[in-house]
């Protein structure tokens, strides 16, 4: 059986969307930053934390085979988390996002209320791959 790894208390009980970049891109090379309305693409790897651990979403299983997934940010399609996690990104950027079952509603929820962690690169913004 899988043991669930123990959970930052910020993370089960928080009402925002812990942060923790991974790759940065220095603002000289940053022409164009993500914002509501947008629409980008991504790749990403979505896990639930409660117990189980175990990946639950990841662009790659959403039947578009090596292409990343579209969407409007802000428009619910994701748990809000990940949009709150994914606002102010230049393309290239990766960030991992640690969410709070408070924030884990969207269209494509998880079965169960539990902390989230999302692996995310944001590829393009508007067609925009990098500046």
């Amino acid at each position: 059986m899988d043991e669930c790894p123990e959970i930052e208390p910020a993370i089960m009980n928080g009402s925002k969307t812990t942060i923790v970049p991974l790759r940065l891109i220095p603002p000289s090379e940053c022409g164009m930053r993500s914002r509501f309305g947008d629409l980008l693409e991504i790749d990403y790897v979505a896990k639930k934390l409660g117990p189980p651990v175990r990946v639950y979403d990841a662009s790659i299983w959403r039947g578009t085979g090596s292409q990343p997934f579209k969407f409007v940010l802000g428009s619910g399609v994701l748990v809000s988390g990940v949009d709150m996690g994914l606002y102010d990104m230049c393309p290239g950027e990766v960030r991992l996002l640690k969410i709070p079952p408070l924030l884990a509603i969207g269209l494509l929820d998880p079965p169960e209320k539990a902390p989230l962690e999302w692996s995310i690169e944001l590829v393009s913004i508007d067609g925009v791959v990098k500046w």
